[in-house]
């Protein structure tokens, strides 16, 4: 369903001519023929979207439903709750059908939408208004209502996602008069992505070099045969590629793509991305020594897995039967005294207790090891993602085990393979703690300690915030960084990335004094005397942060941003290197958007909107800023 499709179908010319109630009602209907949440009852109060994540891996057990009703405090179950009225649970309704289908939004911005339509509703039925009656001073009370009951952080994103209900209700027309509502929350210093704070709590999360040198001591320790070895392949595959681990255990056996340019071998991985709404599988291409180091994990983790995988094979194919069959091919009856020989001596022990509980004696006939000794699961799907269909069927998988492989209670089950999920894997790298059933993590097991004598923290994203930092110091473009780590917004890619502020302030420093950077602050250094130049930049540079188009000198622990981040706003603390041949095209493309918006804006002035004429003014100081910029850049490399 795109934007302009449903739009020509129920939009009008002016707002005076429009029936609200007529709007709704198409509005419904079209949502309703599109319904792309199948599986569920558009008529139901409570939808269940698991399914509908972009990756849904057999792991997981967590369900994801959204329950159209006023909950209690800060619960998300229908105990204590009122159910919305069917009249504004379809509005809510279409409209995550429309932010589905139009942008495939997840759970999280879809509850997010629904937390803020509560606060909303709440306004409604206080004040028993009519859907075509919504004003902006609605918006406004759901916005006062939401300041006394929720953190400073919290009220930012709920009060965006109220900003966003009031644009899609006018979008299509729903009301009376034009609703604006623009949400007055602004993000605190202490939350935000780019404050002193952040960087300092990011460093926290950064991966240690007692870390790496743990990891180290794991890969020269671990025998190639002990099975905790493909534990410790993993944890390098995730340093060298900074995969997610969902991506990770969603690998092909297959994965590993060589290619051979003149006379020079290319190393790759097919993965398939967890999110950037990538529909297919991508490859990633690592540089000479990591490729080398990524080829031979894959090697390592074929060879650790191949008994798995001869299970996984077998058993995909005879559906229905055990593997243990292959090795009582001939045999009419077995005897209790033979398991052993025949299956180990833990295996076979295992053996006759379970015949032996379910009241079988010997001799044993073959037919019961199909009844008792086949996988747990006979899907075989290791991995799938519903939304485009892909699957990847366990015996094509790069991780397949056997059952009880990791565990210390129970003995490895050789006839029942299953993918190596998440949480295994966590089990094993992490421990648990546990009253009763405590496990040891796998620096614990190897009495592998850090440089203060205290265990070793390991989270699994700490590898992404590594490479990130890594890449970003080594001058990778931000661009590039979200393509390599498969995000959709570049915004995301800073908040991995950790640098200490004695270095970016450093770095500034060095930028300015060598005439690199085009701004407000390089321009009156410019002019001072080279004499006391120097003492200027460190004055008036304290800290810097990297935007992706450009740099930001402005201390966020003191202050929080007066321009919300619209650094071409006529911002003194924005600046832009001029070296940089992306630099100029960035110019003319937020020139081209502005010039657009201008139009838009005086156009809402002429239709007596409020505040279009802050907007007009907003637009102009930016095309004028960009021009700015755009004439310093070419009179630099002029000179």
């Amino acid at each position: 369903m795109s934007k302009s499709k449903l739009s020509s179908s129920i939009g009008k010319e002016s707002r005076s001519e429009l029936s609200p109630e007529r709007n709704y009602q198409d509005l419904i209907s079209q949502c309703k023929e599109r319904f792309p949440y199948s599986v569920n009852d558009w008529d139901s109060m409570s939808w269940n979207i698991t399914e509908y994540e972009k990756k849904s891996m057999k792991s997981r057990a967590k369900q994801y439903r959204i329950i159209f009703a006023l909950t209690s405090s800060r619960s998300g179950s229908r105990k204590e709750s009122q159910e919305f009225n069917p009249y504004w649970a379809d509005l809510l309704k279409s409209l995550l059908v429309i932010r589905y289908l139009e942008r495939g939004v997840g759970f999280g911005p879809q509850q997010t939408l629904l937390i803020s339509f509560r606060y909303l509703y709440q306004v409604v039925l206080e004040e028993k208004v009519e859907l075509q009656d919504l004003e902006n001073r609605h918006f406004v009370k759901a916005s006062d209502i939401l300041k006394n009951r929720e953190a400073p952080s919290t009220c930012y994103r709920i009060g965006n996602s109220l900003e966003l209900l009031s644009k899609l209700i006018d979008r299509f027309y729903l009301t009376k008069i034009k609703t604006s509502f623009t949400s007055s929350f602004k993000r605190t210093a202490e939350y935000d992505p780019l404050s002193e704070r952040t960087f300092e709590r990011s460093s926290k999360l950064q991966l240690s070099e007692d870390a790496l040198e743990g990891i180290l001591i794991l890969s020269q320790t671990i025998q190639a045969d002990d099975p905790e070895r493909l534990i410790v392949e993993m944890l390098k595959l995730l340093l060298f590629t900074g995969f997610r681990v969902s991506e990770l255990l969603s690998l092909e056996k297959n994965c590993l793509v060589l290619k051979v340019e003149n006379g020079e071998e290319f190393v790759g991985i097919r993965y398939y991305p967890l999110k950037g709404g990538h529909k297919t599988s991508r490859i990633k291409w690592f540089g000479d020594l990591t490729g080398e180091m990524v080829k031979k994990c894959i090697y390592d983790i074929q060879r650790i897995t191949l008994e798995a995988h001869e299970v996984a094979s077998w058993a995909v194919r005879n559906k229905g039967k055990s593997f243990l069959s292959n090795f009582i091919k001939g045999k009419k009856e077995i005897r209790a005294g033979e398991l052993r020989d025949l299956f180990g001596n833990d295996l076979g022990r295992s053996i006759y207790s379970t015949l032996n509980r379910k009241g079988h004696k010997s001799p044993y006939s073959p037919s019961l090891f199909d009844t008792y000794f086949r996988p747990k699961d006979e899907n075989f799907v290791a991995f799938e993602d519903l939304k485009t269909g892909y699957r990847l069927i366990l015996d094509k998988a790069l991780f397949p085990i056997l059952r009880n492989t990791y565990s210390k209670n129970n003995i490895t089950l050789k006839y029942d393979p299953m993918l190596l999920n998440e949480g295994v894997f966590y089990l094993v790298v992490l421990g648990r703690d546990h009253p009763v059933n405590s496990v040891q993590g796998i620096f614990q097991r190897y009495s592998i300690k850090g440089k203060d004598g205290k265990d070793i923290h390991l989270t699994t994203h700490m590898f992404r915030r590594f490479l990130n930092t890594l890449y970003n110091e080594g001058g990778v473009p931000l661009t590039i960084l979200t393509k390599v780590f498969g995000r959709s917004n570049p915004k995301d890619t800073l908040s991995y990335i950790y640098t200490t502020p004695k270095r970016r302030t450093e770095n500034a420093r060095k930028l300015f004094k060598e005439g690199s950077l085009i701004g407000p602050k390089a321009e009156v250094a410019r002019k001072i005397p080279i004499a006391i130049r120097d003492e200027f930049i460190d004055t008036v540079v304290e800290s810097i942060h990297h935007l992706g188009f450009g740099y930001c000198s402005h201390d966020w622990s003191t202050l929080p941003c007066e321009k919300h981040v619209q650094c071409l706003d006529n911002c003194i603390d924005f600046h832009m290197d001029k070296s940089d041949p992306k630099t100029k095209q960035y110019l003319k493309d937020q020139i081209k958007w502005a010039e657009k918006s201008l139009k838009s804006a005086k156009e809402e002035v002429e239709d007596g909107a409020y505040g279009a004429e802050a907007q007009v003014s907003h637009y102009e100081r930016i095309i004028s800023s960009a021009n700015r910029y755009l004439e310093q850049s070419s009179e630099e490399k002029a000179e």
